[in-house]
């Protein structure tokens, strides 16, 4: 693949590469990191992308194990989830108030989810993948991943309903 190539097919793509980091970590500066990261391999296996069908894939799937390596190494995802979740339990009545808006609930709720769940709703209902491609990119077939996406979107369902009920979570 020559300089041009690879930057009308693989550069495109940073947009996608980018919110896939950071739907996984979490974390902004960890996303640009992480896109950073994805782009300097990418790169340097560049011959090996002409034999690929699909390069978007191989590029998302790449940024995807990137991310959860990273996330193995340092466990910081967990522990910031964690701790936020704790400060927010304590805050007590003004934290209604913050919940009234929809959208920011159904982020928090999506964000708490377990990686392979939170990344395949991402994918789906945020990036709009289709299931073949959603597939390639986490490893499963595609009868898997349409049980994970309905079973993470049926949990999403539940825990916004409640939240938004003010039941107790």
């Amino acid at each position: 693949m020559t300089y041009q190539e690879f930057n009308r097919e693989i550069v495109p793509l940073k947009d996608k590469i980018y919110r896939c980091a950071l739907a996984v970590l979490g974390n902004r500066m960890d996303a640009e990191d992480m896109v950073q990261d994805t782009y300097g391999k990418l790169w340097t296996i560049r011959e090996k992308l002409d034999a690929l069908d699909n390069r978007e894939a191989y590029a998302m799937r790449m940024v995807r194990n990137l991310c959860l390596d990273h996330l193995r190494a340092a466990r910081l995802h967990e522990e910031k989830l964690e701790e936020e979740f704790s400060h927010r339990t304590e805050e007590g009545p003004g934290q209604q108030e913050e919940l009234k808006d929809m959208d920011a609930v159904v982020r928090q709720v999506i964000a708490r989810l377990p990686e392979k769940p939170r990344t395949v709703i991402h994918l789906r209902d945020v990036e709009g993948y289709e299931m073949e491609e959603i597939a390639a990119i986490v490893g499963d077939d595609v009868a898997t991943v349409r049980v994970t996406l309905s079973r993470a979107r049926k949990t999403v369902r539940e825990k916004v309903i409640n939240i938004m009920n003010y039941g107790i979570r």
